[in-house]
């Protein structure tokens, strides 16, 4: 429609940038494209073979592949439509075209033996180039997902620790400990960019009674959830904190929260970052924000810490941002900078950070409803220059961090930055259609067999609690027996619950055989079954314990699947002939005469 190929780009970079709500366009470095940069000037230079070598080979012949799995990757991601992709589709296409144009002006340039090898000298080094900018954007791109204060070249293992290594670990970590003091005890926590767990265990030593954490690497939680001194009650999992409550409510089967009423009204009585925001945008901060705001509880207190805003122009032997000391306070804003930190061996650690502004976190706080309660500047103390006055002389007098406690009010204001987040309900798929495949064929789609192994699982643990005289009414099963006897069930029950949520909306589960506790509807066959029938419950979800005795009827009542006379029970025994049949046979017209068909969650 003679719209210009750079407008096309925009556009579509554009609405990219406003689904995800970030743009690091601006932050990205220009050693990114360096390499390639100079493969093509040095082809320029070369004249018409570099140029083609260039044109064709690195650009018409490659590009319909690339641009082909970029569109598939947005498609699937954000639900790109053929308009909002016609940048993409159109190179796709007309590219194709392109090729074998050039592919014939090629041949007609390149007769000599000379220049067919210059056209292969000037092909590997343009494509060497490609290779080296996406090598160096994904690692770019790894180094903004990181949520936590990073040492990027260094491994896992020299995180993970049980006394202070770090200067953070002198100073800023027990400021943060001290702040937390007084809301600790019988607390529920949530540790946003946990690491590998060290600030949590501080917190459960000091008397949590539960503690969540998530971090994006998958490295620290498994050595956070394999510590030795880990404790039954603290969960980490994995997850991006930028989208923090759609994480949880990912992970709900691995840290006992359920979605529902408590995610809007809140589930935390406290929440900590230590050292997060640093390495965040402010555009990814303020999402953080949100959701930690929405996660707490009414009265509940957020403590976190940041390198001080002073600090990425300071640059010392211990700590600091040299490349930085020529650029003012506010021109480094948002910018990622490199600069080093030193253990208490001695060793120099690579660092790295988004400036911020001391306004920009006063800020954020309030534009989500926190009460500022108390900001507290980090510096050098007397014990930490008597203990080491190598590690901290350089950067005596400094003010090194920033430490602030927020409050969620008691009542909070709802306003235009949290009132989007304030329904975990929507955070849920809105719609889920159901497949052709699933439409044609029902069973397949909807009837979930009970693997072997989870029967087993299951069979075992109703005999154990039955013999010791435990039954379904009398506590949270589950709570009372190691979380290593039911890894199946576990397992099977995340299937489960992704189904339930984001696939088909409904699963019917078979395979438990009742006959193997007890004859007929005896005492026993009726209790271990009500028993195993809860535990596959409580790892799908939660069970509201006021309702077990209606949830769990396993005797038969002849009920009828298509009485609506009949009140609906979560789990029923029926010898009502072709029962099971009909209920397939009434999903199956009905989808297929409304092949549209829509079933929430």
């Amino acid at each position: 429609d003679g719209i210009p190929h750079p407008e096309l780009f925009r556009e579509l970079v554009q609405f990219v940038e406003t689904t995800l709500q970030r743009s690091y366009g601006k932050f990205i470095p220009s050693y990114i494209c360096e390499e390639l940069n100079q493969a093509t000037d040095h082809a320029r230079n070369l004249g018409p073979v570099g140029l083609l070598a260039a044109l064709y080979f690195g650009s018409e012949l490659i590009v319909p592949q690339i641009y082909a799995s970029i569109l598939q990757g947005l498609r699937s991601s954000i639900g790109l439509s053929n308009e909002e992709a016609k940048f993409l589709i159109l190179h796709i296409d007309m590219d194709q075209d392109h090729a074998m144009a050039l592919r014939e002006i090629i041949i007609a340039n390149c007769r000599t033996k000379a220049d067919r090898l210059m056209l292969v000298k000037c092909t590997s080094m343009i494509l060497d180039g490609r290779v080296a900018f996406y090598d160096s954007l994904i690692k770019y791109s790894s180094q903004l997902e990181t949520n936590n204060f990073t040492y990027n070249d260094q491994t896992t293992k020299k995180w993970s620790r049980s006394k202070p290594n770090y200067m953070n670990d002198f100073m800023e970590q027990p400021n943060v400990v001290k702040m937390c003091k007084e809301h600790v005890k019988g607390s529920t926590i949530l540790d946003v960019g946990c690491g590998e767990g060290y600030v949590a265990r501080k917190l459960v030593s000091m008397g949590a009674t539960k503690i969540v954490g998530v971090d994006i690497s998958k490295d620290r939680i498994n050595v956070a959830s394999t510590h030795l001194e880990k404790k039954d009650f603290e969960y980490y999992v994995e997850g991006d904190v930028t989208n923090l409550k759609e994480t949880l409510l990912r992970t709900t089967n691995r840290t006992n929260l359920m979605p529902g009423a408590q995610f809007d009204v809140g589930l935390f009585d406290l929440s900590v970052a230590v050292f997060l925001f640093n390495d965040l945008t402010i555009t990814d901060m303020d999402k953080t924000f949100r959701d930690i705001f929405s996660l707490l509880k009414p009265g509940g207190y957020f403590i976190f810490c940041v390198p001080h805003p002073f600090i990425s122009s300071y640059d010392c032997e211990s700590f600091g941002f040299s490349k930085n000391k020529s650029s003012n306070y506010f021109s480094l804003r948002d910018k990622l900078v490199e600069g080093h930190a030193s253990t208490i061996s001695g060793e120099r650690l690579k660092v790295s950070m988004f400036c911020k502004t001391f306004e920009d976190y006063t800020q954020a706080a309030r534009k989500f409803g926190f009460d500022i309660i108390e900001i507290e500047e980090g510096r050098v103390n007397p014990n930490n220059l008597n203990e080491n006055p190598d590690l901290f002389d350089s950067v005596n007098g400094v003010p090194l961090h920033l430490v602030m406690k927020l409050r969620k009010p008691e009542c909070p204001v709802k306003n235009s930055a949290n009132v989007a987040s304030t329904n975990t309900l929507n955070m849920l798929p809105k719609k889920l259609t159901w497949s052709t495949a699933a439409r044609r064929h029902p069973r397949n789609a909807f009837l979930v067999q009970i693997p072997n192994e989870v029967q087993q699982e299951l069979y075992k643990a109703s005999f154990e609690w039955y013999d010791r005289g435990i039954s379904v009414d009398d506590l949270d099963l589950v709570g009372d027996f190691p979380s290593s006897s039911f890894n199946s069930l576990k397992s099977f029950a995340v299937s489960i619950r992704n189904s339930v949520l984001h696939e088909t909306g409904l699963v019917l589960i078979k395979g438990l055989n009742l006959d193997m506790f007890g004859v007929g509807e005896s005492e026993k066959m009726v209790a271990c079954s009500k028993i195993a029938y809860y535990l596959i419950c409580n790892q799908i979800g939660a069970v509201d314990g006021s309702a077990r005795g209606r949830l769990f009827d396993v005797k038969n009542n002849h009920i009828d699947a298509m009485d609506k006379k009949i009140d609906n029970v979560l789990f029923s025994v029926s010898d009502c002939k072709g029962t099971l049949l009909r209920v397939y046979y009434y999903l199956s017209n009905y989808i297929n005469y409304n092949t549209q068909l829509i079933t929430t969650s």
